[in-house]
Protein backbone atom coordinates (compact mmCIF):
# COMPACT_ATOMS: atom_id res chain seq x y z
CA UNK A 1 0.00 0.00 0.00
CA UNK A 2 1.38 3.34 -1.14
CA UNK A 3 2.47 5.84 1.85
CA UNK A 4 -1.08 8.42 3.33
CA UNK A 5 -0.57 11.02 5.29
CA UNK A 6 -3.47 11.73 7.65
CA UNK A 7 -4.27 15.51 7.84
CA UNK A 8 -6.75 17.36 9.56
CA UNK A 9 -9.16 19.67 7.65
CA UNK A 10 -11.65 21.65 9.63
CA UNK A 11 -14.75 19.66 9.20
CA UNK A 12 -13.07 15.96 8.68
CA UNK A 13 -10.00 13.99 8.06
CA UNK A 14 -8.77 12.19 4.87
CA UNK A 15 -5.68 10.96 3.77
CA UNK A 16 -3.43 12.40 1.46
CA UNK A 17 -2.44 9.78 -0.74
CA UNK A 18 1.32 9.14 -2.42
CA UNK A 19 1.45 10.25 -5.93
CA UNK A 20 4.65 9.02 -7.99
CA UNK A 21 5.43 11.38 -11.14
CA UNK A 22 6.86 9.53 -13.74
CA UNK A 23 9.09 12.19 -16.12
CA UNK A 24 10.24 10.15 -18.98
CA UNK A 25 12.37 12.45 -20.92
CA UNK A 26 14.07 12.33 -24.30
CA UNK A 27 15.88 15.21 -26.19
CA UNK A 28 13.51 17.74 -24.69
CA UNK A 29 16.39 19.75 -22.84
CA UNK A 30 14.80 23.57 -23.85
CA UNK A 31 11.38 22.38 -21.71
CA UNK A 32 12.84 20.44 -18.99
CA UNK A 33 13.12 23.04 -16.65
CA UNK A 34 10.10 24.30 -16.93
CA UNK A 35 8.53 20.83 -16.67
CA UNK A 36 10.32 19.91 -13.18
CA UNK A 37 10.39 22.59 -11.84
CA UNK A 38 6.25 23.24 -12.65
CA UNK A 39 5.71 19.39 -10.69
CA UNK A 40 7.89 20.60 -7.34
CA UNK A 41 6.15 23.75 -7.36
CA UNK A 42 2.52 21.77 -6.74
CA UNK A 43 0.36 23.06 -3.87
CA UNK A 44 -0.20 19.09 -2.83
CA UNK A 45 2.99 17.98 -1.37
CA UNK A 46 2.65 14.49 -0.97
CA UNK A 47 4.24 12.91 -3.94
CA UNK A 48 8.04 11.70 -5.04
CA UNK A 49 9.61 12.15 -8.54
CA UNK A 50 10.98 9.51 -10.60
CA UNK A 51 13.34 11.21 -13.67
CA UNK A 52 13.86 9.06 -17.14
CA UNK A 53 16.47 9.26 -19.88
CA UNK A 54 16.22 7.49 -22.36
CA UNK A 55 19.51 8.10 -24.02
CA UNK A 56 19.26 11.85 -25.06
CA UNK A 57 21.24 13.13 -27.14
CA UNK A 58 21.33 16.80 -25.92
CA UNK A 59 22.05 18.13 -22.40
CA UNK A 60 19.30 16.30 -20.57
CA UNK A 61 21.47 14.43 -18.62
CA UNK A 62 23.12 17.95 -17.22
CA UNK A 63 19.66 19.38 -16.28
CA UNK A 64 18.26 16.09 -14.22
CA UNK A 65 21.40 15.71 -12.70
CA UNK A 66 20.59 19.23 -10.92
CA UNK A 67 17.77 17.79 -9.48
CA UNK A 68 19.33 14.09 -8.47
CA UNK A 69 19.74 14.92 -5.11
CA UNK A 70 16.53 17.09 -4.41
CA UNK A 71 14.31 15.21 -1.31
CA UNK A 72 11.14 14.81 -3.64
CA UNK A 73 13.38 12.99 -6.38
CA UNK A 74 13.34 9.03 -5.35
CA UNK A 75 14.96 8.14 -8.56
CA UNK A 76 17.16 9.15 -11.39
CA UNK A 77 17.64 6.07 -14.23
CA UNK A 78 19.95 7.20 -17.16
CA UNK A 79 19.53 4.60 -19.99
CA UNK A 80 23.02 3.98 -22.07
CA UNK A 81 21.00 2.92 -25.12
CA UNK A 82 18.13 4.19 -26.10
CA UNK A 83 14.69 2.14 -25.16
CA UNK A 84 12.82 2.49 -29.13
CA UNK A 85 9.85 2.62 -26.99
CA UNK A 86 8.53 5.56 -24.68
CA UNK A 87 5.61 3.33 -23.69
CA UNK A 88 8.53 1.01 -22.56
CA UNK A 89 10.07 3.74 -20.48
CA UNK A 90 6.30 4.10 -18.39
CA UNK A 91 6.35 0.60 -17.26
CA UNK A 92 10.19 1.21 -15.67
CA UNK A 93 9.13 4.13 -13.88
CA UNK A 94 5.49 2.60 -12.68
CA UNK A 95 7.66 -0.66 -11.62
CA UNK A 96 9.52 1.94 -9.67
CA UNK A 97 6.71 3.59 -8.51
CA UNK A 98 5.71 3.72 -4.81
CA UNK A 99 2.71 5.46 -4.73
CA UNK A 100 -0.96 4.04 -5.11
CA UNK A 101 -1.20 6.85 -7.62
CA UNK A 102 0.75 7.29 -10.84
CA UNK A 103 1.06 10.95 -13.10
CA UNK A 104 3.13 10.58 -16.47
CA UNK A 105 4.19 13.77 -16.57
CA UNK A 106 6.06 14.26 -19.81
CA UNK A 107 9.09 16.23 -20.39
CA UNK A 108 7.86 18.98 -22.90
CA UNK A 109 4.37 19.96 -21.10
CA UNK A 110 3.86 22.12 -17.92
CA UNK A 111 1.10 22.58 -15.46
CA UNK A 112 -0.54 24.88 -12.96
CA UNK A 113 0.50 24.46 -9.60
CA UNK A 114 -2.94 23.02 -8.28
CA UNK A 115 -3.17 20.06 -10.94
CA UNK A 116 -2.09 17.75 -8.67
CA UNK A 117 -4.50 19.29 -5.95
CA UNK A 118 -7.71 19.07 -7.62
CA UNK A 119 -7.19 16.29 -9.25
CA UNK A 120 -6.64 14.10 -5.97
CA UNK A 121 -9.55 16.22 -4.84
CA UNK A 122 -11.80 14.12 -7.46
CA UNK A 123 -10.02 10.87 -6.49
CA UNK A 124 -10.87 11.31 -2.38
CA UNK A 125 -14.30 11.81 -3.58
CA UNK A 126 -14.74 8.04 -5.10
CA UNK A 127 -12.57 5.40 -4.40
CA UNK A 128 -14.05 3.49 -7.48
CA UNK A 129 -12.00 6.07 -9.73
CA UNK A 130 -9.10 4.72 -11.91
CA UNK A 131 -8.73 7.91 -14.19
CA UNK A 132 -8.51 11.25 -13.82
CA UNK A 133 -8.14 13.83 -16.41
CA UNK A 134 -8.06 17.58 -16.92
CA UNK A 135 -8.78 20.39 -19.33
CA UNK A 136 -5.69 21.60 -21.62
CA UNK A 137 -4.35 24.19 -23.35
CA UNK A 138 -2.52 23.55 -26.08
CA UNK A 139 0.60 25.58 -27.03
CA UNK A 140 3.82 25.64 -29.42
CA UNK A 141 7.06 26.00 -28.34
CA UNK A 142 7.70 29.00 -26.79
CA UNK A 143 4.48 29.01 -24.91
CA UNK A 144 1.73 30.35 -27.38
CA UNK A 145 -1.90 29.18 -26.84
CA UNK A 146 -2.60 27.24 -29.72
CA UNK A 147 -6.17 26.28 -28.45
CA UNK A 148 -7.91 24.89 -25.50
CA UNK A 149 -10.34 22.88 -24.13
CA UNK A 150 -13.22 24.30 -22.98
CA UNK A 151 -12.75 26.01 -19.01
CA UNK A 152 -15.56 25.54 -16.93
CA UNK A 153 -15.98 24.64 -13.39
CA UNK A 154 -17.88 21.33 -14.12
CA UNK A 155 -16.56 17.72 -12.93
CA UNK A 156 -17.93 14.75 -14.93
CA UNK A 157 -17.93 11.33 -14.38
CA UNK A 158 -18.37 8.02 -16.25
CA UNK A 159 -18.74 4.36 -15.62
CA UNK A 160 -15.88 2.88 -17.58
CA UNK A 161 -17.55 1.26 -20.18
CA UNK A 162 -19.52 4.34 -20.77
CA UNK A 163 -16.58 6.67 -21.08
CA UNK A 164 -14.95 4.41 -23.39
CA UNK A 165 -17.42 4.13 -25.77
CA UNK A 166 -18.21 7.93 -25.51
CA UNK A 167 -14.72 9.73 -25.55
CA UNK A 168 -12.34 7.13 -26.91
CA UNK A 169 -13.27 5.10 -29.75
CA UNK A 170 -13.65 7.67 -32.74
CA UNK A 171 -10.92 9.82 -30.84
CA UNK A 172 -8.73 9.66 -27.88
CA UNK A 173 -10.37 12.27 -24.98
CA UNK A 174 -7.14 11.84 -23.03
CA UNK A 175 -4.39 13.22 -25.98
CA UNK A 176 -1.48 14.13 -23.61
CA UNK A 177 -0.78 12.04 -20.84
CA UNK A 178 0.34 15.02 -18.54
CA UNK A 179 -3.41 15.75 -18.33
CA UNK A 180 -3.89 12.53 -16.38
CA UNK A 181 -3.33 10.87 -13.32
CA UNK A 182 -4.53 6.81 -12.51
CA UNK A 183 -4.50 4.70 -9.77
CA UNK A 184 -1.85 2.31 -10.55
CA UNK A 185 -4.51 -1.32 -8.98
CA UNK A 186 -6.30 -0.80 -12.06
CA UNK A 187 -3.31 -1.49 -14.13
CA UNK A 188 -3.70 -5.35 -15.44
CA UNK A 189 -0.85 -7.53 -17.02
CA UNK A 190 -3.01 -6.68 -20.44
CA UNK A 191 -1.78 -3.47 -20.79
CA UNK A 192 1.91 -5.28 -21.72
CA UNK A 193 0.92 -4.50 -25.30
CA UNK A 194 1.20 -1.04 -25.34
CA UNK A 195 5.07 -1.28 -25.73
CA UNK A 196 4.16 -2.69 -29.37
CA UNK A 197 3.08 0.66 -30.31
CA UNK A 198 4.71 3.84 -31.23
CA UNK A 199 2.02 5.67 -30.86
CA UNK A 200 -1.03 4.95 -29.99
CA UNK A 201 0.09 2.95 -27.42
CA UNK A 202 -1.11 5.50 -24.53
CA UNK A 203 -4.71 5.50 -25.77
CA UNK A 204 -4.59 1.71 -25.45
CA UNK A 205 -3.64 2.28 -22.11
CA UNK A 206 -6.02 4.46 -21.12
CA UNK A 207 -9.20 2.28 -22.29
CA UNK A 208 -7.82 -1.27 -20.90
CA UNK A 209 -7.29 0.68 -17.36
CA UNK A 210 -10.92 2.60 -17.52
CA UNK A 211 -12.36 -0.59 -19.09
CA UNK A 212 -12.26 -2.26 -14.68
CA UNK A 213 -12.35 1.06 -13.12
CA UNK A 214 -14.47 4.63 -13.00
CA UNK A 215 -13.50 8.10 -15.26
CA UNK A 216 -13.49 11.45 -13.98
CA UNK A 217 -13.05 14.78 -15.85
CA UNK A 218 -11.87 18.50 -14.36
CA UNK A 219 -12.92 20.50 -16.85
CA UNK A 220 -9.83 23.45 -15.18
CA UNK A 221 -7.41 24.08 -17.95
CA UNK A 222 -4.58 22.55 -15.23
CA UNK A 223 -2.50 21.30 -17.75
CA UNK A 224 -0.10 22.80 -21.00
CA UNK A 225 0.33 20.52 -23.47
CA UNK A 226 3.10 21.01 -25.85
CA UNK A 227 2.95 20.88 -29.76
CA UNK A 228 6.76 21.46 -31.34
CA UNK A 229 8.90 20.32 -34.19
CA UNK A 230 9.80 17.14 -32.22
CA UNK A 231 6.81 16.27 -31.36
CA UNK A 232 5.62 12.87 -33.41
CA UNK A 233 1.74 13.94 -33.62
CA UNK A 234 1.89 15.57 -36.77
CA UNK A 235 4.35 13.07 -38.33
CA UNK A 236 2.44 10.18 -37.53
CA UNK A 237 -0.49 11.54 -38.96
CA UNK A 238 1.60 12.27 -42.41
CA UNK A 239 3.38 8.77 -42.12
CA UNK A 240 0.43 6.68 -41.96
CA UNK A 241 1.79 5.18 -38.31
CA UNK A 242 -1.82 6.80 -36.48
CA UNK A 243 -3.68 5.04 -39.04
CA UNK A 244 -1.88 1.76 -38.94
CA UNK A 245 -1.72 1.60 -35.28
CA UNK A 246 -5.58 3.10 -35.13
CA UNK A 247 -6.75 0.23 -36.64
CA UNK A 248 -4.71 -2.44 -34.78
CA UNK A 249 -5.84 -0.70 -31.90
CA UNK A 250 -9.73 -1.11 -32.63
CA UNK A 251 -8.98 -4.46 -33.47
CA UNK A 252 -7.25 -5.02 -30.18
CA UNK A 253 -10.94 -3.51 -28.81
CA UNK A 254 -13.07 -6.05 -30.72
CA UNK A 255 -11.19 -8.88 -29.71
CA UNK A 256 -11.94 -8.24 -26.04
CA UNK A 257 -15.79 -7.21 -26.59
CA UNK A 258 -15.43 -3.88 -26.00
CA UNK A 259 -16.68 -3.12 -29.05
CA UNK A 260 -18.48 -4.46 -31.51
CA UNK A 261 -16.91 -5.78 -35.16
CA UNK A 262 -20.11 -3.27 -36.58
CA UNK A 263 -19.00 -0.62 -34.48
CA UNK A 264 -14.93 -0.95 -35.21
CA UNK A 265 -16.09 -0.98 -39.33
CA UNK A 266 -18.21 2.04 -38.69
CA UNK A 267 -15.31 4.06 -37.25
CA UNK A 268 -12.93 2.82 -39.85
CA UNK A 269 -15.26 4.14 -42.69
CA UNK A 270 -15.13 7.90 -40.42
CA UNK A 271 -11.81 7.60 -40.87
CA UNK A 272 -11.37 7.14 -45.28
CA UNK A 273 -11.71 11.22 -45.28
CA UNK A 274 -9.18 12.29 -43.18
CA UNK A 275 -6.68 9.48 -44.39
CA UNK A 276 -6.81 11.08 -47.84
CA UNK A 277 -6.79 14.53 -46.09
CA UNK A 278 -3.43 14.14 -44.00
CA UNK A 279 -1.30 11.16 -46.00
CA UNK A 280 0.79 13.44 -48.31
CA UNK A 281 2.30 10.94 -50.02
CA UNK A 282 0.35 8.87 -52.70
CA UNK A 283 1.67 5.46 -52.00
CA UNK A 284 1.14 5.64 -48.75
CA UNK A 285 -2.36 7.40 -48.68
CA UNK A 286 -3.40 4.42 -51.17
CA UNK A 287 -1.84 1.59 -48.71
CA UNK A 288 -3.51 3.04 -45.64
CA UNK A 289 -7.21 3.20 -47.95
CA UNK A 290 -6.64 -0.29 -48.69
CA UNK A 291 -5.99 -1.29 -45.58
CA UNK A 292 -9.25 0.30 -44.28
CA UNK A 293 -11.15 -0.52 -47.25
CA UNK A 294 -10.51 -4.42 -47.10
CA UNK A 295 -12.43 -4.49 -43.07
CA UNK A 296 -15.57 -2.60 -44.75
CA UNK A 297 -19.00 -4.09 -45.92
CA UNK A 298 -19.97 -2.11 -48.72
CA UNK A 299 -23.42 -2.44 -48.23
CA UNK A 300 -23.07 -0.70 -44.75
CA UNK A 301 -20.98 1.93 -46.14
CA UNK A 302 -23.96 3.00 -48.52
CA UNK A 303 -26.21 2.88 -45.45
CA UNK A 304 -24.33 5.16 -43.61
CA UNK A 305 -23.54 7.62 -46.09
CA UNK A 306 -27.32 7.74 -46.72
CA UNK A 307 -27.76 8.47 -42.80
CA UNK A 308 -25.13 11.06 -43.13
CA UNK A 309 -26.81 12.49 -46.08
CA UNK A 310 -30.42 12.61 -44.22
CA UNK A 311 -28.62 13.94 -41.35
CA UNK A 312 -27.13 17.14 -42.51
CA UNK A 313 -30.60 17.68 -44.62
CA UNK A 314 -32.25 17.97 -40.89
CA UNK A 315 -29.32 19.62 -39.99
CA UNK A 316 -29.76 22.54 -42.92
CA UNK A 317 -33.76 22.69 -42.37
CA UNK A 318 -32.81 23.44 -38.75
CA UNK A 319 -30.76 26.02 -39.14
CA UNK A 320 -33.29 27.76 -41.83
CA UNK A 321 -35.88 27.18 -39.22
CA UNK A 322 -33.89 29.34 -37.08
CA UNK A 323 -33.06 32.13 -39.12
CA UNK A 324 -37.11 32.50 -39.57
Amino acid sequence: MGTQIFRRNSNSLRYLNLVSIIIPNFNHSQFLNQRIDSVLGQTYQNFEVVLLDDASLDNSREIINQYANHPKVSHVVLNDRNSGSVFSQWFKGIALAKGNYVWIAESDDFCETDFLEKVMQVFDSDNELGLVYTGSYSIDAIGNTLWTSPNTDSIDKWKGVDFINEKMVKGNAIYNASMAVFNKKFITKETDIIKSFSFCGDWLFWILLAKNAKVAYVGKLLNYFRNHDKDLSGKSYQSGLYFKEYKILLKELQDRNIISSKKMRHVLYLKLPLIADQIYEPSLKAEALASYKSELNWLECLSWKFESAIWQRVKFRLNKFKEI
